[in-house]
């Protein structure tokens, strides 16, 4: 993680949270950070007939493909480091310069966690800050 999207997370009112231990599921973010797997967010990358976009939504929903139109398909592993410098599990929320769409549930709470660049780290933001500093596109993505 870079000292610059440290910054970035501070400017936008969020902040960065040390992990225990390695995070890589939902459910052993709600459970490190005593939250509901609704308020977990997931930052996918995913491939469409434009190119790469973000996709975000709450840890119990499940991604419909189909709402990003024909042949839209997730990222392969080598994908996501290659348009976003993160592995699969560490995307960030914000900071990433691709088309972002947010499926509108994350917006049902005041704060949200998700990937922090490490699965060492999460980032805890406003959904609502989200949405404007990625100039995300609001709208259902879940199945």
């Amino acid at each position: 993680m870079t000292p610059s999207f440290e910054s970035l997370v501070e400017r936008l009112g969020g902040r960065i949270i040390e992990t225990r231990g390695e995070v890589k599921t939902v459910r052993q973010a709600a459970k490190e950070l005593g939250v509901r797997e609704e308020q977990i967010i997931k930052t996918l990358v995913v491939i469409t007939g434009e190119g790469p976009v973000l996709a975000i939504l709450d840890g119990r929903s499940k991604l419909d493909l189909s709402k990003l139109g024909e042949g839209a398909r997730l990222a392969s592993p080598s994908e996501v480091v290659a348009h976003t410098g993160y592995k699969v599990g560490e995307v960030p929320p914000v900071g990433i310069p691709l088309k972002t769409y947010v499926d509108e549930r994350v917006l049902r709470w005041e704060r949200v966690y998700g990937g922090g660049g490490s699965v060492r780290r999460l980032v805890e933001l406003d959904p609502r800050v989200i949405v404007e500093h990625q100039k995300a596109e609001v709208r259902r993505l879940r199945a």
